[in-house]
């Protein structure tokens, strides 16, 4: 299967974490950029057009919220939506619904599963299969 329309960002301060998730979206043949930081996050966006982000929420120097925050401006700016998809190791309930208070799409947590990470890409890029067809 290919599919070279969807385009994700995966943002983890963790190298391994960035290549799991890369490694991940490619067997869904979702083709997926690196950053490592929340700024190199917002420099990414400035210059990319992204179909959905991964986006880790403990960082060094922006966190989750702070990133999020500061992409939805890009955003607007931009004109266009995407939707950010929060990856953290909280798996507390009240942390998972702030972080869609704040304005996370979903939540999903790490160690991320194939299955889980197949239903989100079916919930927010269309243009890939169902995970339920791949098995």
């Amino acid at each position: 299967m290919s599919n070279t329309a969807s385009r994700v960002l995966v943002v983890d301060d963790a190298p391994v974490n960035r290549t799991l998730l890369t490694s991940m979206l490619e067997s869904y043949g979702v083709s997926a950029d690196q950053a490592e930081n929340g700024q190199q996050c917002l420099q990414m966006c400035e210059q990319n057009n992204y179909e959905l982000i991964l986006l880790d929420h403990l960082m060094p120097d922006f966190d989750g919220v702070e990133t999020l925050l500061h992409l939805k401006e890009l955003f607007i700016r931009k004109g266009i939506e995407v939707p950010v998809v929060c990856h953290t190791t909280e798996d507390a309930y009240e942390i998972l619904e702030l972080y869609k208070t704040v304005g996370f799409a979903d939540v999903i947590l790490k160690p991320i599963q194939p299955q889980i990470l197949g239903k989100i890409l079916a919930t927010y890029l269309p243009d890939v299969a169902d995970p339920a067809s791949l098995e």
